[in-house]
């Protein structure tokens, strides 16, 4: 089995829950949501590729 990678293992924290505001404040939490989704697609796409590595041979 191949070792992971330490960035697999990040736990990352979730923007907190946006209870009503302004467009600007919408917005901003879209940004910080958009943010934090990319990361854990980041790290989605990392484990495939980790175990297609290991199921590959």
């Amino acid at each position: 089995m191949p070792p992971v990678s330490s960035e697999l293992l990040l736990v990352h924290e979730r923007p907190e829950r946006l209870g009503g505001g302004s467009p600007q404040q919408l917005l901003d939490h879209a940004v910080r949501l958009g943010a934090y989704v990319q990361k854990l697609e980041y790290q989605v796409s990392g484990w495939q590729a980790w175990y297609e590595q290991e199921n590959s041979k």
